[in-house]
């Protein structure tokens, strides 16, 4: 699941995907700031908008925090340049949701 959803907010930070589509996997909050940085970067990249695409990911390394939190740490690389991806993923309930994540 980790590779995925990274491969998929890289694809939302970069303009090729709608922050729609990983709102399921993402908490309110994060979400609200993912959808302004998408507002920022299409402002910004108006001339070429999909031009930095997702081509590989890293292997995941996952560290346990608690019972229900789990760290993961990967690097998704791009047509431009490699990123490297911290996501914070916390158990609510039965279900998986990111609660926060780093881009580098």
């Amino acid at each position: 699941m980790a590779p995925a959803l990274a491969t998929a907010l890289v694809e939302v930070l970069v303009g090729a995907r709608s922050a729609q589509t990983v709102e399921r996997w993402v908490e309110g909050s994060l979400f609200e700031r993912i959808v302004e940085h998408t507002r920022v970067r299409s402002a910004l990249a108006r001339g070429n908008p999909h031009a930095d695409r997702p081509v590989g990911v890293s292997a995941a390394r996952l560290c346990e925090v608690a019972e229900s939190v789990v760290e993961i740490s990967l690097v998704v690389r791009t047509t431009r340049r490699p990123r490297a991806l911290a996501l914070r993923l916390v158990r609510r309930r039965s279900r998986w949701r990111l609660s926060e994540f780093l881009s580098i």
